[in-house]
This record gives C-alpha cells, structure tokens and sequence, in this order.
C-alpha cells in the first residue's frame, strides 16, 4: 500500500492506478482523455500531482483519526480502522 505523504507531491501512473483500485492503462486512458492532469518529468515520463488526485478520491491533505489514533497523511490509518474506508464510489468528474 502506499502511504500518502503531504510534501511527496506527485505520483507515478502505477500509483494512482493503485488508489484507484485501476489497472495502469486506465490511468492513461484517463490522462488522454482529459480527466487527469499530468506533467512530464526531464526524463519524459508522465507525474500526477497528489493533490489533485486526493481531491479526485476525497483524500484530506492531513488528518487526525479518532478512531484509530493515527496522526498524518491519508489512507495511513491503522488496520481494522473503519476511518480507512472511503465511502461512496470513486469516480473522476465528467
């Protein structure tokens, strides 16, 4: 799983298609088709700003879990935590 860090910044296609619970062809598909913002590194290769992808899964920058006493970046909760879930469907805007 990854942990979410407030200074990591961007994130690999792998990344997000592991968020999204997607294969990483989909992650492209969503890129070319407009519904995710990506930049290229020096290297050529595609980056996501985690930003913009914990605002597309609902991800608060940081939090504080009253359920599991975990202190940070989401989805870093404890195992077992109900906080870990996140509820409703995932889905990127139109």
């Amino acid at each position: 799983m990854i942990a979410l860090q407030p200074d990591d910044g961007c994130y690999k296609p792998e990344e997000v298609a592991e968020l999204f619970a997607v294969v990483p062809v989909t992650v492209r598909r969503w890129r070319l088709e407009g519904k995710l913002d990506s930049f290229l590194t020096p290297g050529g290769q595609h980056r996501y700003l985690a930003r913009r992808v914990n605002d597309l899964l609902g991800i608060p920058a940081r939090h504080d879990c009253g359920e599991c006493g975990a202190v940070g970046s989401a989805p870093t909760h404890r195992p077992g935590c109900a906080a870990a879930q996140i509820p409703g469907q995932l889905t990127l805007p139109a």
